[in-house]
């Protein structure tokens, strides 16, 4: 029985993805149809993981949306904004803590990735948007460091 439905359910994404292409094909959808392809596929591990309830298929899905989110708005007409691999990062720290919201608390791993990354992309971002990106970063790292020196301790 299990092996009939990992074929349906396989079988319906691969139908998803072939009609999408062939819709490109015949719309000119251009480069959207990458990241909805990607939203499909992401589809199918969230379909996964509510029937079968293992935490790889929640990362697999969320990594894949946010790929796919990233595609998508870079696929907008006025994209400049969306080109920055700072907002890459945000987006796959984004996943993360959907991890952890959906599928891990309260067991905290997934935030420790999620931080770094999201430090990552923020400290990229900041070199890309000079205007406040001088003083945003080092203010961000500021509050961090006093954040860790003030913080109720629980012991």
């Amino acid at each position: 029985m299990e092996y009939r439905r990992r074929n349906l359910i396989l079988g319906f994404v691969l139908i998803a993805v072939g009609g999408l292409s062939m819709l490109a094909r015949f719309l000119d959808l251009g480069r959207m149809t990458g990241g909805a392809m990607l939203w499909i596929i992401a589809g199918a591990f969230f379909v996964a993981y509510s029937k079968r309830h293992e935490i790889g298929f929640l990362i697999a899905g969320s990594m894949v949306a946010a790929v796919g989110t990233f595609v998508l708005l870079q696929a907008l007409p006025n994209h400049g904004r969306f080109e920055s691999g700072g907002l890459f990062f945000m987006l796959i720290g984004l996943a993360f803590v959907f991890v952890y919201l959906v599928g891990t608390r309260p067991s905290p791993w997934p935030l420790f990735p999620a931080l770094a990354t999201m430090v990552f992309g923020a400290f990229i971002l900041s070199l890309e948007i000079p205007a406040w990106g001088r003083y945003a970063f080092p203010s961000l790292l500021i509050l961090a460091g006093l954040w860790l020196i003030f913080r109720p301790r629980r012991w």
